[in-house]
This record gives structure tokens, C-alpha cells and sequence, in this order.
């Protein structure tokens, strides 16, 4: 005689939790994927504004009069530098930390610059010193 037993067996449960197992991986990891993919974009176009920012700054201080201290609110701007060497200073890693965007964690992100010196040519015969300079920041773990 056979018994009609209704219900699942233990491998049959095993097996569909197993499988739904892989699909909500499958769900959370799209999931992940999209949220980075919409969180990326503004938090590279606010390290791309910081950047603008520090380098207005610099041209604010380098456009200021030479024989006089800049103001207090251009050295509130650079952080404070107070190590001795000012914003212009060159082969010094200037740390602007102070200038990350809110979106990025001071504990995981970097804002540096370093100003060296170059020559431009001007023409064949006659070439002129600039200073460039390379902004370097790094925003919870990606760099622009």
C-alpha cells in the first residue's frame, strides 16, 4: 500500500533555499551595482569643484601684492600652513585636506598639490619661468 504523504522533503527544502539563496545575492549585488554607479558621478564632479576651488584660490593669493602678507581669510583657505612655507611655495606637498568635499571621508581621502617650476617658450629665442601646478585628490579610495 502506498501512503499519500503530502509536503516537501528535506532535500527539496534544501535545495529551494539554495536557490533563493543565490538570487537575492544575485538582486543585492545589481542592486550595489546601480548605487555605485549613481553615487560615482556627483562625488567625482565634487572633487572636480574642489579642485576648482583650490585653484582659484591659489590664483587669488598669487594675484595678491607680494610686499604684503596675504589676508587672514586667503591662510584660513590653505588650511592654516604654518610649517613654515607658504601656498606658493615649490617641491613642497602642500596638504589642503581642509578643502575636501563633504562627500568624501577625511579619513579614507587625500587633497594635496605641489607647485614646481618650469620654462615656456616664448619664442625661437626668448623662453619665460612659470610655476605649474598638480593637484592630486583622493576621495574614499578614487583618485581624479
Amino acid at each position: 500500500m502506498i501512503k499519500n504523504i503530502k509536503g516537501f522533503t528535506l532535500i527539496e527544502s534544501l535545495i529551494s533555499m539554495l536557490l533563493i539563496a543565490i538570487m537575492v545575492a544575485a538582486i543585492f549585488s545589481a542592486v550595489m551595482a546601480a548605487r555605485r554607479a549613481l553615487i560615482q558621478p556627483s562625488q567625482r564632479e565634487e572633487m572636480a569643484l574642489a579642485i576648482e576651488s583650490a585653484s582659484d584660490l591659489l590664483k587669488y593669493y598669487m594675484n595678491t601684492d607680494s610686499a604684503q602678507a596675504p589676508s587672514s581669510d586667503i591662510v584660513q583657505a590653505f588650511c592654516n600652513i604654518s610649517n613654515g612655507t607658504v601656498a606658493l611655495s615649490t617641491g613642497v606637498t602642500h596638504d589642503i585636506a581642509c578643502l575636501l568635499p563633504l562627500v568624501c571621508d577625511p579619513n579614507l581621502s587625500t587633497f594635496t598639490y605641489t607647485i614646481s617650476e618650469t620654462t615656456v617658450p616664448i619664442n625661437e629665442t626668448e623662453t619665460t619661468g612659470m610655476l605649474a601646478v598638480q593637484f592630486n585628490i583622493n576621495c574614499n579610495g578614487e583618485t581624479l
